[in-house]
């Protein structure tokens, strides 16, 4: 979903190409990210490390790293527009889309003075830019996936990722008009580098997609939409063991920019 909003300033909608949208992005490893910009919230003063019993990352660079992701590529995108321009559907179709980096389906690399986990820090900031919509809020459409870096956390069980999700879910629902789940894809069974063993299975990920699938019509029914991408996925060329090429992220990125 990162490139998502980069498709959208190159083909995009009439609104982004006719009303000066911009696109911001973070640093991504240069330095952590910004709290304050970017949530509008205020970095916690001390780090907690994270619980592995819990199912809390970060497990690698951020953790070695206090308040910086594991991700090494996943920057924080802002699409936005502005409500008035030289054409009067601007503010008609006035758009707001951001790009969260959110690694885990519970994680403490973004913690504030006002919350513990990352996903915390992303549903604060939603109500606060929420409560300053200057017009009336535009329905908030979510779209979230977590599941590949949470193979990584030491001895995570299959109830605990599945916990960690629902509870996750919970909070969006405080923001989130609908919320859309994309389910975890394929890992590429034959990229094993000499020596080293990926901690992603693809036969895992189908019990872990089962098992929130599952969760997601009992609590949350049609409030919550699973978008089904995994048996595509098994089948797609892959650039390493867990990303699959450019191609699958600009069709699944340019769905969501066409739906909205």
């Amino acid at each position: 979903m990162y490139k998502s909003l980069e498709n959208a300033t190159r083909w995009g909608s009439g609104a982004v190409k006719t009303c000066g949208c911009k696109l911001s992005d973070t640093v991504g490893r240069k330095r952590p990210p910004d709290t304050s910009q970017l949530f509008g919230l205020k970095p916690a003063v001390a780090w907690a490390k994270p619980n592995f019993t819990r199912g809390e990352g970060p497990v690698s660079f951020g953790l070695k790293h206090p308040r910086f992701q594991d991700c090494s590529g996943c920057n924080a995108q802002i699409l936005t527009c502005p409500l008035e321009g030289p054409q009067s559907q601007c503010a008609r179709q006035r758009t707001l889309i951001t790009y969260f980096v959110v690694e885990f389906a519970r994680d403490v690399e973004s913690p504030t003075i006002v919350t513990n986990t990352t996903q915390e820090t992303v549903v604060k900031a939603m109500e606060l830019r929420i409560q300053l919509e200057p017009l009336a809020p535009m329905p908030t459409v979510c779209v979230v996936n977590a599941g590949l870096h949470d193979m990584a956390i030491p001895n995570i069980t299959d109830s605990v990722y599945c916990e960690n999700v629902v509870w996750y879910l919970r909070l969006l629902q405080r923001v989130c008009d609908h919320t859309v789940w994309v389910q975890t894809t394929a890992v590429f069974l034959k990229w094993p580098h000499v020596g080293v063993l990926h901690p992603q299975r693809t036969d895992r990920i189908k019990l872990w997609n089962l098992l929130v699938e599952r969760a997601i019509t009992l609590e949350f029914g049609r409030a919550v939409t699973i978008m089904d991408v995994f048996a595509a996925s098994v089948r797609w060329p892959h650039e390493d063991n867990v990303h699959l090429n450019r191609h699958w992220y600009d069709a699944l990125g340019t769905v969501f920019i066409r739906a909205a």
